[in-house]
């Protein structure tokens, strides 16, 4: 077995533990408890095993205060962690905290976990601290071996491995900012590169508008990139852009070519699980979007939207009326605590709750287009990671119909 394989073996008996201890009558436990039994045990099956790999109580000197670990590779810092009691919500002042630490130290990666929840934060970025959030896990809100191995590969980001090996978030962030862009790029009539590749085209006789290639590149752009592994990925050979244009007038036309089909993941947060958030957000008639959400300038009235509980499975589906350029209101924010960034409200209508959650085995990945060449027992993270665009017959399949 490779080394992430015996770490996922141990982090899953660790996850296991958890799941029986709140499960059972074993009563609560506190933050030093948490830290000996859950949180020491996932540290050391993602690599911080030795002396140099890890130090507890890490003392911060100007603020005379102690980070409750501070992980390292090679010698050097790399991820602060906060460690608060299992059961205990996570807040925003306990993320702030660390990533003022992180500030003093000059530390990139801040965690905040209470074992069940890992939140992972980006103290470089240039955004509030709702923007440096990376991912939200919760170990424990999943049911199937695949929705496991699913959430292992976010955690083992912040493994010693990952970092070794491909700077660990930093490359999945990276990845992540190079298909936002190219995205955009190429799916927006307006763009510089749009433009470019339109010049192209008319030197090679084929006459087309921006529309046409923009919308073929959407039809195209159907998936993120993957999480990326420690080698970066073989050279693919660029597709001609005159095959490029012809292909865009054919499959952009026919009935029925301008709706499209979307599936929108959900996570649970603030002590809220990802079907109770869906509840919230469908049942006031609409769904919210980050400002850079990928895909929300594409949503228009009548495409058809899934929505996706964060280790639960597909739970309901609904018809889009208009697009997501009017911000939420504070008065029609529909959960108790507001976001302290601006959202777009994608208004909705028909929704409907699926009778039991369709998760998304590997039976059910083995009949969708968006795996027709891939492993269906494979990685399967990339399809629930974001906003996605679906084909019909995928989204019949997710919502069971």
């Amino acid at each position: 077995m490779s080394v992430k394989s015996d770490a996922a073996v141990e982090v899953r008996k660790v996850v296991e533990s958890v799941k029986a201890h709140l499960s059972g009558t074993g009563g609560k436990l506190g933050e030093a408890d948490t830290r000996a039994w859950f949180i020491d045990p996932l540290l050391r099956a993602l690599g911080y095993k030795a002396i140099g790999d890890l130090q507890h109580e890490f003392y911060v000197k100007d603020t005379k205060e102690y980070l409750d670990y501070m992980l390292l590779v090679n010698g050097k810092p790399r991820i602060a962690v906060e460690a608060k009691a299992l059961g205990k919500n996570l807040t925003d002042g306990d993320a702030g905290q660390v990533i003022q630490y992180c500030s003093i130290l000059g530390i990139e990666w801040a965690v905040v976990t209470n074992v069940r929840e890992w939140r992972l934060y980006h103290q470089f970025a240039q955004a509030d601290l709702a923007g440096k959030l990376l991912f939200n896990l919760d170990l424990v809100g999943w049911s199937t071996k695949d929705e496991f191995d699913a959430l292992f590969d976010q955690l083992w980001l912040v493994s010693k491995e990952a970092f070794e090996g491909s700077g660990g978030p930093q490359a999945w962030l990276r990845a992540q900012r190079l298909d936002a862009a190219l995205r955009d790029g190429l799916t927006n009539a307006g763009s510089l590169e749009v433009k470019y590749l339109r010049k192209r085209l008319h030197d090679q006789k084929v006459e087309v508008g921006a529309e046409d290639i923009a919308s073929w590149f959407k039809g195209k752009l159907l998936e993120p990139l993957p999480i990326p592994a420690a080698a970066p990925p073989a050279e693919v050979p660029p597709t001609p852009v005159a095959a490029v244009a012809m292909a865009g007038v054919a499959e952009t036309s026919g009935p029925g070519a301008t709706k499209s089909h979307w599936m929108v993941p959900a996570s649970g947060h603030s002590g809220v699980t990802a079907e109770q958030s869906l509840h919230n957000w469908l049942d006031s008639g609409k769904w919210g979007f980050w400002e850079s959400t990928p895909g929300r300038k594409s949503i228009h009235a009548g495409d058809l939207m899934a929505f996706y509980a964060a280790g639960t499975g597909v739970v309901a589906y609904a018809e889009v009326t208009g697009d997501a350029n009017l911000l939420v209101a504070p008065d029609e924010w529909p959960e108790p605590v507001p976001q302290d960034k601006p959202v777009y409200k994608v208004p909705l209508k028909d929704v409907k709750w699926l009778p039991s959650p369709n998760k998304i085995d590997a039976q059910l990945r083995s009949s969708l287009d968006a795996f027709t060449g891939r492993d269906v027992n494979g990685v399967w993270f990339w399809l629930v990671q974001t906003t996605r665009r679906l084909s019909a017959h995928d989204f019949l399949r997710l919502t069971g119909q």
